[in-house]
């Protein structure tokens, strides 16, 4: 007998011992009874909702049922424990449900993972009854499959685990039904301020900035409102500049708002008009309304042209409102001399975030101090818009029915309304008891009764239609009306119904208006799309007149009132559209599309000419759009946001695959052109975080290469978001030329299939760009050295400030630049969050300190100037209130944190500048270091009381870095070494010091388990806090960084952090690295650096020197390092192969010039020249005889040299050749002998003295010397933020360099180039291919 039949005999044994407690039984099996069919009618629900409800209800009573236990087995109170808490969850995922009160997909997998947690949980209660000492006699036949569950529940679980299975089958109805419901549904946001079809979608009854889908009012109605409107805009005298007039929705602010627009516009008082509209790409946001105000004006106004073209081509590029409200709204509105006004329509549609901006700068910048500017604003009153105006003198705050007077008013004009219209009918339906009770139906809203005339003026039984919305209870309100309308549009049969939801589920569910084209794309099985659009004129907007085309015809809802009735299911009832159908017909439309209609090189197709880093990309943008066919645009921005909402759809995976493995690099481009790389890093991210949450469910469909490929497409577009904005073709060379060689995308998209990629560049050799996941997330948008970087306290946002005066908002999870801050005029020294995470502070050398809004990058106010000298660094107070800052000129300064008052009078604490400023986690000190070596220690005091210096300890190195260690009175600081010092005892301890390498910046995680040092040897150190006593020990990662780092900061879990350094590059590193020994020494001295790269005469080799003194020789084809290192016992700046290829040159100076063996490595020659003086070498040469060999120094001066293969001195020819510093590094001799080519100019040097060539010769000469269709352009980085190599047959497969790659550093030789960066990182790319494919 086994165990297990032991094990179950015991068991038995003890449920006989059970079986006479009749009354005990009888209790548990009534209460199973009641359990188990609750449980069997769950699965008989025609809904996921009443599925839960009922799941709900029947909980509680397993619970009482388990409590009537009498086993020894705890477990069962543990799962009735657990059992709570699950019914805890249901209600929150069935309150879920009911919110989103949707129509539910019959394709939705929650079903199957609530049938999977009903399963198991009538097998742990059957298991639960039985061991309670019910057997097979004593279950009724409604519970006769109890010993079938019971048989299931003993083979197939284990007592400890029943617990854990069902945590585990709810985890999984908890992921799914976050994934189904609308909140889930975090997709994509819109495409900025520009649309998809931005300058297609015209026409009348189009949305637009100018509200042209609204009429004028009839004659005759309105004339209160409109008297009152007269009255404000003819008498204000600046009192009263802004006009707000507000209603609930459907009242007819906006056509009201048309009326006064004519009116205005007649009498040349208009500037402009702006109408909001909610969710359309264009007209949502307050950045969206100064761009159009700002184009109005300039029309308007011609003497403003001037002054507002610079600030509209930049626009843009720049998201901070305040800067576009203050460029291109308040400064030319302040240059006025004569009255005008701005209508702005259905504020209320208007982003809540923007809207606040928007109404606070209104308020600031024209209430009373512009007599002559006013504004007149429509808007539902919504609370915040309310408590913002309600209480301002310099606000007229009306309705349209405030008063009884203006109610009656207003039914009077909805009754001549409605005559009018009637009266544009044949065989009008109404007299004057009709029109009563029609006019008691619309309840004051216009939006009733224009959409009643608009369903009539489209019948034929207009009588009949009439009496039904007049008798029939459902037309007593809106609801009422649209269910009406549906009903009248309808045909019986189901093929039409249906045709009719697909339809309106594709407007509905649609990010931006479709056109019909776009719209019968999406819906290939409707007969006639524009049939039915038409037929719901009343309720929908038709984008353009009936004659023109599909393509140009838009389609949208006019009111917002019909599209929440379509979404939810109680006011709809059974015309409630199911939004999940809707996402997956677009969604595969998209996939469609896209598959149709991307190819390679997409720019180049709709350029209409030759492609230059000069192409105007707005110019391409606008005839994609125009000139693709109609769903392309929409989809390559848009396919991610309605793949999300369905991703549990059977086959979506495999078109997802598609995309990535067929179309990546030509959805990039095209996505680029459409200015929209940074909503789709974040689509990216959501989908490849889902696509994990559903790895988590049984049978799911998607493998972990399909993570890969998303975590691999955001990985591309963090290297390359810079480049491909200014570039977008460029998706097809370089990003694909650095990624690692064992990425998919650089697998995949380097197969024969994919002819274009064969002719990219293909590096031979390159360290520090792989992709693999150990690897640092490198973020490219600055274009100069970095200064400073903070992370968030949410951990969402990194900020960093560059010598490029900007400071640039990033998505610390994608990696995406979401915003870059422009305003400040020189190098930003310091940038920190606020505490609260919503706003941005930064510091500059223009002496100002700035405040920006987190979320859009607004300006908060005017700068704030520095006391004296410039900030240099800052920080918060544990309260909140006060930021004290450290400037160029040793002052400390605490000012006000909301206001920038100055709060005490400045103290000069250091000699020189303030390089550092820390306050303790406690707010009881504060640490100031500076270049003097000076480390102060404050007493903390409270607001509005100075600080008190405490004492100070010097060093006689400057103090660069210097942080107190959080929750601690330590202070961790470096001064060309790392020391910490106890606050209170003052005791300081030196933990590493060197006399080369130094540390130039500091950070500590928040846990105080480990600290990081940068250094300017290119070096990230960590050291963990408990061997800062002393005692010598630290870790180091490595050589993890490119250039020196100057800044560095923690994630706010300590999981990652990032660092900034000198080559203008940030990199995020995960923290989760391989262990190292806890006193691991790493070996020290400087790391060598490439000085110079040179190509032999053949093309073949490739020879490089350091300053270290050692070359190195490689094959080019091959990238095989066929000879080196070689010492030569002294620093080397310059080499040249002799055009024998047995031996080189090099040397650092013109004296010490060597020749050295090609083949062994072996010293020939040392001293070849004989020159006086230092002159350290720029660059030598030999020429193609190998008779003459050319130095170039640092005095800017060219020698030549006879050269004799026997080694004999060279004697020197020609002298005192002078040369410009500008231009390539490249010396070549003329194959005659007879010029000289360096830095872009030309000599003559056939015989003595050399000659310059004349400059309207030089450009021929040097392309015919050097011979090579590539340029190396190094002042492109300044423009584009890479350098690029041009190729001369095609612009278009110029390769952009990253400026990790010196320009100094770098060796052509026909189509090959060897590029180099400074830390020794060599690569070799082919172009010759490019030329002969």
């Amino acid at each position: 007998m086994t165990a297990l039949q032991v094990h179950t005999a015991v068991e038995i044994s003890k449920i006989h011992d059970k079986l006479d407690r009749g009354p005990q039984k009888q209790k548990l099996i009534k209460k199973a009874l009641s359990v188990f069919k609750g449980l069997r009618e769950i699965s008989k629900q025609n809904t996921i909702l009443e599925a839960f409800r009922e799941l709900v209800t029947t909980l509680p009573s397993a619970v009482e049922l388990l409590d009537l236990n009498d086993t020894e087995y705890s477990v069962w109170q543990d799962v009735a424990s657990a059992l709570l808490n699950h019914h805890t969850s249901f209600e929150e995922l069935t309150t879920k449900l009911e919110n989103a009160d949707m129509q539910e997909d019959p394709k939705n997998p929650i079903g199957s993972y609530l049938s999977l947690f009903v399963s198991e949980l009538e097998s742990a209660l059957s298991i639960f009854i039985y061991l309670n000492g019910v057997t097979r006699r004593d279950i009724p036949r409604e519970l006769s499959n109890i010993q079938t569950l019971v048989d299931k529940g003993l083979n197939g679980m284990v007592l400890s685990n029943i617990q854990s299975i069902l945590t585990s089958a709810l985890d999984k109805i908890k992921i799914i039904t976050g994934l189904y419901t609308p909140d889930a549904d975090e997709t994509v946001s819109h495409l900025g301020r520009s649309s998809v079809f931005a300058g297609s979608a015209t026409g009348s009854g189009m949305i637009t900035p100018y509200g042209a889908q609204h009429k004028r009012c009839l004659p005759g109605t309105r004339i209160v409102v409109i008297q009152q409107i007269d009255e404000w805009i003819n008498s204000s005298q600046g009192k009263q500049p802004i006009y707000v007039l507000g209603d609930v929705a459907g009242t007819g602010k906006s056509t009201i708002a048309a009326e006064v627009t004519y009116r205005w516009e007649k009498e040349q008082l208009l500037a402009s008009r702006f109408f909001f509209s909610r969710g359309n790409s264009g007209t949502s946001t307050a950045t969206d309304l100064c761009i159009h105000l700002a184009r109005d004006l300039s029309v308007r106004y011609p003497h403003l042209q001037d002054q507002l073209s610079k600030p509209l081509e930049e626009a843009a590029s720049i998201f901070q409102f305040d800067k576009l409200w203050e460029k291109l709204v308040f400064e030319p509105l302040s240059q006025l001399t004569e009255k005008t006004v701005l209508v702005i329509d259905g504020l209320d549609e208007c982003t809540p975030a923007s809207r606040e901006d928007f109404l606070e700068a209104l308020l600031r910048d024209f209430g009373q101090s512009n007599p002559l500017v006013h504004f007149f604003i429509t808007t539902r009153l919504e609370d915040e818009i309310t408590s913002l105006l309600q209480s301002r003198q310099d606000v007229v705050l009306a309705r349209v029915q405030q008063t009884e007077q203006q109610r009656r008013a207003n039914v009077r004009d909805i009754a001549r309304y409605i005559e009018f219209e009637f009266e544009k009918m044949k065989n009008p339906p109404m007299n004057h008891q009709s029109a009563q009770r029609l006019l008691e139906r619309a309840d004051g809203l216009f939006i009733f009764a224009s959409t009643v005339c608009a369903v009539l003026a489209k019948s034929f039984e207009r009588q009949r239609l009439f009496d039904d919305i007049l008798n029939y209870k459902g037309f007593t309100n809106l609801d009422g009306l649209y269910l009406g309308i549906l009903q009248r549009v309808l045909p019986s049969d189901p093929f039409s119904r249906q045709a009719l939801n697909d339809v309106l589920g594709v407007i509905l569910a649609a990010r931006e208006p479709l056109s019909i084209a776009a719209l019968q794309a999406c819906c290939p099985n409707v007969s006639s799309v524009r049939g039915i659009v038409e037929s719901l004129g009343s309720v929908l907007s038709l984008g353009g007149e009936l004659q023109q085309s599909d393509a140009e015809t838009f389609v949208s809802i006019i009111h917002q009132t019909f599209r929440d009735f379509l979404l939810q299911k109680k006011r709809s009832c059974d015309y409630a559209l199911n939004v999940h159908t809707a996402h997956s017909t677009l969604a595969d439309a998209c996939f469609k599309t896209l598959q149709r209609g991307l190819h390679p090189r997409m720019a180049e197709t709709f350029s209409g000419g030759e492609i230059t880093l000069d192409t105007d990309l707005d110019e391409i943008s606008t005839s994609l759009r125009a000139k693709s066919e109609p769903l392309l645009c929409y989809s390559a921005v848009y396919w991610i946001s309605h793949t999300i909402p369905v991703l549990y759809l059977h086959g979506l995976h495999e078109e997802i695959r598609t995309i990535f493995t067929e179309k990546l690099t030509s959805w990039v481009e095209v996505v680029a052109l459409l200015r929209g790389l940074t909503p789709i890093m974040t689509g990216l991210s959501r989908l490849q975080d889902l696509m994990k949450r559903y790895g988590d469910l049984p049978g799911h469909q998607f493998a972990n290469a399909d993570t890969q490929w998303c975590l691999e497409a955001v990985r591309l577009l963090q290297n390359n978001q810079t480049l491909l904005q200014s570039a977008p073709w460029q998706v097809y060379t370089s990003p694909l030329v650095f990624l690692g060689e064992d990425d998919l995308i650089s697998k995949h998209y380097r197969l024969p299939q994919f002819p274009i990629i064969r002719k990219a560049a293909v590096p031979l050799s390159l360290s520090g760009f792989s992709l693999n996941w150990g690897e640092p997330i490198t973020l490219r948008g600055h274009r100069l050295c970095i200064n400073c970087v903070d992370w968030s306290a949410d951990g969402k946002c990194i900020a960093s400030g560059s010598d490029d005066h900007t400071v640039v908002l990033w998505d610390a999870v994608t990696g995406a630049n979401l915003i870059t801050l422009y305003g400040h005029t020189g190098p930003i020294t310091c940038v920190k969050f606020s505490p609260s995470g919503a706003e941005v502070v930064s510091s500059s050398e223009d002496g100002t300190i700035r405040r920006w809004k987190r979320d859009d990058g607004a300006c908060i106010g005017d700068p704030w100037k520095s006391v004296e000298g410039a900030a240099r660094c800052f920080a918060f107070s544990s309260d909140s209130r006060d930021l004290v800052y450290g400037t160029t000129v040793g002052l400390v300064c605490r000012v006000d944190a909301e206001t920038g008052r100055l709060i005490e009078t400045p103290q000069r604490a250091h000699v020189g500048p303030v390089n550092a400023l820390s306050i303790s986690s406690d707010g009881a000190y504060m640490a100031t270091a500076g270049d003097d070596g000076a480390l102060w220690m404050w007493y903390w005091t409270p607001h509005e009381k100075p600080l008190v210096p405490s004492h100070t300890r010097r060093h006689q190195s400057p103090i660069l870095s210097a942080t107190f260690i959080p929750n601690t009175s330590t202070i961790v600081y470096t001064a060309f070494g790392l020391y910490t010092c106890d606050v209170l005892s003052f005791g300081t301890n030196g933990i590493q010091k060197d006399e080369e390498e130094q540390h130039t910046c500091i950070a500590v995680s928040n846990d105080m388990e480990s600290i990081l040092t940068g250094s300017n040897m290119q070096t990230i150190w960590t050291w963990k806090t408990e061997v800062l006593d002393g005692s010598a020990g630290h870790i180091r990662h490595g050589e993890m960084a490119y250039a020196n780092i100057r800044c560095l900061a923690y994630s706010p879990n300590g999981r990652s952090f990032v660092s900034g350094s000198s080559d203008s590059t940030l990199k995020i590193w995960e923290t989760d690295l391989p262990s190292t020994p806890a006193f691991a020494f790493p070996q020290r001295g400087r790391p060598s650096m490439l000085m110079m790269l040179a190509f032999s005469h053949d093309g073949e080799s490739v020879a490089a020197v350091g300053s270290d003194g050692a070359f190195k020789i490689w094959e080019f084809d091959t990238g095989k390092l066929q000879l080196g290192p070689i010492a030569t016992g002294s620093p080397l700046t310059a080499v040249a192969f002799h055009p024998n290829g047995q031996f080189l040159a090099c040397g650092k100076t013109v004296t010490d010039v060597s020749i050295w063996s090609a083949f062994n490595g072996e010293p020939i020659r040392r001293n070849l020249l004989n020159d006086e003086g230092y002159k350290e070498l720029y660059a030598l040469e030999f020429s193609s005889n190998g008779r003459l060999f050319a130095t170039a120094d640092h005095y800017m001066n060219i020698s030549l040299w006879s050269f004799d293969p026997t080694f004999t001195v060279p004697s020197c020819i020609i002298t005192n050749i002078r040369f410009s510093p500008d231009g390539p590094n490249a010396m070549v001799f003329d194959p005659s002998q007879q010029f000289l080519t360096y830095r872009n100019q030309a000599w003559y040097i056939g015989q003595p003295p050399a000659s310059q060539v004349p400059e309207e010769h030089r450009e021929q000469l040097i392309d015919r010397i050097i011979g090579s269709p590539l340029h190396y352009d190094d002042y492109a980085a300044k423009k584009h933020g890479r350098k690029w190599i041009d190729v001369e047959s095609s612009s278009i497969q110029s390769l952009a360099v990253p400026l990790e790659f010196d320009g100094r550093r770098h060796a052509i030789f026909g189509g090959r180039i060897a590029l180099g960066a400074k830390l020794g990182d060599v690569m070799f790319i082919d172009f010759r291919p490019t030329f002969h494919p």
